[in-house]
């Protein structure tokens, strides 16, 4: 999965619920912040990850920009919009969209087109978007320039793998 987030600017992240969508996500932005610190990061292009949870794209005003910068906000950052703006401009963020099939049905069809708006206005920044196989369907328009790439389901010794695992690190 790193190895296609790498080659690929923009990239749509499909699956059936509870595949790992969320968490590829999240594993991606962990290695884009590696870059900063270890040399043999597996994921190589030198970017900031901003993780967004489109459920949160409720009102009819649905400003990106405002979202990220209210990450960057959370963190700490001094003069969080400057710093967003800045970044968007200069191509330095990895904009990840996760969610897409939980936006509200009355509010889909304004993100889709703010997210298309946003992805064209600063298409020199790499986008992940996240969507359940079932509901990927009303993309459209707003994705055309995405790669689509769907998580394999887990076989019955990778549960079993992943149980031993996440169980094992609960004692830790």
């Amino acid at each position: 999965g790193l190895t296609i987030a790498n080659e690929k600017q923009y990239l749509m992240v499909l699956g059936g619920p509870g595949a790992g969508k969320s968490t590829f996500l999240r594993k991606v932005g962990l290695e884009a912040l590696r870059t900063f610190y270890y040399e043999g990061a597996t994921y190589q292009p030198r970017v900031i990850p901003v993780l967004l949870e489109l459920k949160r794209f409720e009102a009819d005003d649905v400003d990106i920009g405002r979202f990220i910068a209210a990450e960057f906000e959370t963190c700490g950052f001094p003069e969080p919009e400057a710093f967003m703006q800045n970044a968007l401009e200069q191509g330095n963020l990895l904009v990840m969209l996760d969610g897409l099939d939980e936006v509200p049905s009355a509010n889909l069809n304004n993100v889709l087109n703010t997210i298309r708006d946003f992805v064209d206005l600063y298409d020199a920044n790499r986008f992940i978007t996240s969507c359940r196989i079932a509901a990927s369907g009303y993309r459209g328009s707003a994705f055309q320039r995405f790669s689509n790439v769907t998580m394999a389901d887990f076989d019955d010794d990778q549960i079993q793998q992943f149980i031993g695992n996440w169980f094992s690190s609960e004692k830790d």
